[in-house]
């Protein structure tokens, strides 16, 4: 039997419940990504859930929430009865959605606890975490992204495996705060920057302070180095190979505020299309794809809330000869408008 709307969004409530309690064992994880695979309404309703978590500005009373049931992670085929303790009637499955939202939303709003010795910690799709080292370095991770921290007596590290962490360093002078994205590291003592890590290249940005960023360097060719101050942007190559060229990055300025994402504002400047895409993904579940590689190295500006992707859909067309095409799960695809 079809499954209806209501069942299906207390599903993936209890499911991004469970994601960001940050527990989830590999068998859950298997079992999120088997329901999500399941059905595209799955998919489409986790990313607005997700959606709603993060953004979620206020929450009235923990106390008067019901204790969370376990989750009984069952194999594909016996899924759908994994969710029968839930109850067979609509005011039961609403109020199961209600307190799975509002949990989700008090994972925003409680404050972050000290991690004790290491951390790996990682988000999906929509999802952000905040995440309080022992240090008192506060570190917000972005949708899509995992990150590895280390702040005990061996010195303070950190290391992005893939996605965008913003940095809020407790400063300590005897013993720099270093972060590492493939083969760029980026060096601190105390201050607040964004460094994200995609299709092999990692952008840092300063929003106040002083941050030293050096890339490897190929055969025969020095270790660049640079020195960001606030609002300055480099970005280097996460992967140099031996016999590469020399590295063409440079330090730039930047208009907008580095880490402003945090707040729920995406903001490109003079950025290929097929990058902005691809950043996009991370905060859109249903996914948006470009049927024309040469599209992609089209160069664009725009600047919009992250719940209002319709204005980046409706304001594309306008910049570039595109058409926008949706499927009926609500993928989007951008392809050359007709004619052009």
């Amino acid at each position: 039997m079809a499954k209806t709307r209501d069942h299906i969004i207390a599903e993936a409530s209890r499911w991004v419940v469970e994601q960001r309690s940050g527990t989830m064992t590999a068998g859950q994880q298997a079992a999120l990504r088997a329901w999500l695979d399941e059905h595209p309404d799955h998919r489409k309703a986790f990313g607005e859930i997700a959606g709603i978590a993060a953004g979620a500005a206020s929450l009235r009373s923990l106390a008067e929430l019901e204790p969370r049931p376990a989750l009984t992670h069952a194999a594909p085929s016996r899924h759908s009865r994994a969710w029968a303790h839930m109850g067979g009637s609509r005011r039961r499955r609403i109020a199961a959605t209600a307190i799975a939202a509002s949990l989700a939303g008090a994972a925003l709003l409680l404050p972050a606890l000290p991690w004790g010795g290491g951390i790996d910690s990682s988000t999906t799709v929509a999802e952000m975490r905040t995440l309080m080292l022992a240090d008192g370095t506060r570190v917000t991770l972005g949708p899509e992204s995992r990150i590895r921290a280390d702040v005990g007596s061996g010195g303070r590290h950190a290391e992005i495996i893939h996605g965008e962490a913003f940095f809020e360093v407790a400063h300590d002078s005897s013993r720099p705060f270093t972060v590492d994205a493939g083969d760029t590291r980026v060096r601190v003592l105390g201050t607040r920057f964004d460094v994200r890590r995609s299709g092999g290249r990692v952008s840092t940005s300063v929003l106040d302070g002083v941050v030293q960023v050096s890339e490897a360097a190929p055969l025969f060719h020095a270790k660049p180095r640079h020195v960001l101050q606030a609002y300055q942007r480099v970005d280097t190559r996460a992967d140099v190979a031996l016999f590469d060229a020399a590295s063409q990055s440079a330090v730039v300025r930047v208009d907008a505020p580095p880490g402003e994402w945090r707040e729920g504002r995406l903001t490109y400047v003079d950025a290929a299309l097929a990058d902005v895409v691809t950043d996009l993904n991370r905060y859109y579940a249903p996914g948006i794809s470009i049927d024309d590689a040469r599209l992609g190295e089209a160069r664009i500006a725009t600047t919009f809330m992250r719940k209002d992707f319709e204005t980046f859909f409706a304001n594309l067309p306008i910049i570039l000869p595109v058409e926008i095409r949706r499927s009926p799960t609500g993928h989007v695809t951008i392809g050359r408008r007709s004619g052009a």
